[in-house]
């Protein structure tokens, strides 16, 4: 096996079953003969949801886990988390230790991932991006950018990250990027920047996209962009807002899809078929924590025992991704799916 290429994941109890889902993701699309190393940030995950992390891992013999808390990092801190973001906890801010954590553990280079995303590729392939002498790689922010431009044409459109008091807080907006998908230089941030410095910018003011904002300030003289196929983000209209070569990045990315970012719409939080949907449940089905996800969506008024069944198969039936078609069809779908319907009657 080659050397393990580490992946970043930030965990709280309550998001376990979703992140379980991106994992199983990566997991799934990996290539067998390299080796994978989860890395999972949190403070106070318990024994049992980490022990549950580690049976799904187990499956996969190039894959392993390893979990770290941060608890001491953050304490001494006071982290806004506060915004019109819905569900925004103090783990989007783990990822700012990342380059402290990993050089101390001789790590040169690592990659996040939100716990919210769904990967379609090899995650080696990111990995092994040449990034140079830049500190980090990422992808621009379709939301933030949309964000911009949309008020700028007077277009309705929700206040994103990217903008304070009506200024960018980057030098070019369409440099802004989407956190949720990193690869981090952790050799060269360390030599520009002390966690120290980090941290105090990062407390200094109460950031509206939090960590994203400060990532993005620190570091945009030194982040290399990244296709929008590594972090896709499914935003509407684009065509009426988006410069040209934003349009051909979004589309180029649209149609071949690396990794999907539910940053807006989310599986587990709606009742009707929102795009990509069924690459999450496709996943989700192949974890012990299918039927706690729906059984929260049950308890939140969002399905019934009686659709949720035949709302995973109109899900299959509506992709157009490589081997879902044939999904439908096959008896360990149907299967599965019978399985579920019957663990939320």
């Amino acid at each position: 096996m080659k050397k393990n290429i580490p992946v970043v994941f930030s965990a709280n109890n309550f998001f376990i079953p979703y992140m379980a889902v991106a994992m199983q993701s990566v997991m799934y699309n990996s290539n067998k003969e390299q080796s994978y190393c989860f890395y999972m940030l949190h403070s106070g995950l318990t024994k049992e949801n980490q022990s549950a992390l580690i049976g799904i891992v187990s499956v996969f013999s190039n894959f392993s886990v390893e979990f770290l808390d941060v608890t001491n990092y953050i304490n001494e801190y006071n982290f806004f988390v506060g915004t019109h973001h819905t569900g925004i906890t103090i783990e989007t801010w783990f990822r700012v230790f990342i380059p402290e954590i990993f050089s101390r553990m001789g790590i040169e280079k690592a990659v996040y991932l939100d716990g919210d995303i769904i990967c379609l590729a090899d995650i080696a392939e990111l990995f092994n991006i040449d990034i140079e002498s830049c500190c980090i790689a990422a992808a621009c922010d379709i939301m933030g950018i949309g964000g911009y431009y949309s008020r700028n044409k007077k277009l309705p459109a929700a206040v994103h990250g990217g903008i304070v008091d009506g200024k960018t807080i980057v030098k070019n907006i369409n440099t802004y990027f989407n956190a949720g998908v990193l690869l981090f230089n952790v050799q060269k941030i360390r030599e520009r920047i002390s966690i120290q410095e980090i941290l105090e910018f990062a407390v200094s003011k109460n950031w509206k996209s939090h960590d994203q904002d400060v990532l993005n300030i620190l570091f945009e003289a030194s982040t290399m962009p990244l296709p929008m196929c590594w972090n896709f983000i499914e935003e509407e209209n684009i065509e009426y807002f988006a410069p040209p070569d934003i349009q051909e990045n979004y589309y180029s990315a649209k149609n071949n899809p690396k990794i999907i970012h539910f940053c807006k719409n989310k599986p587990w939080k709606i009742f009707y078929y929102a795009a990509n949907f069924h690459y999450f449940w496709y996943y989700a089905l192949q974890t012990p924590f299918y039927s706690t996800i729906l059984q929260r969506m049950k308890d939140d008024g969002l399905i019934t025992s009686t659709t949720c069944s035949q709302q995973l198969i109109d899900a299959a039936k509506n992709n157009n991704g490589p081997g879902l078609k044939s999904l439908i069809k096959s008896a360990i779908f149907k299967f599965m799916v019978a399985k579920l319907h019957f663990k939320i009657k």
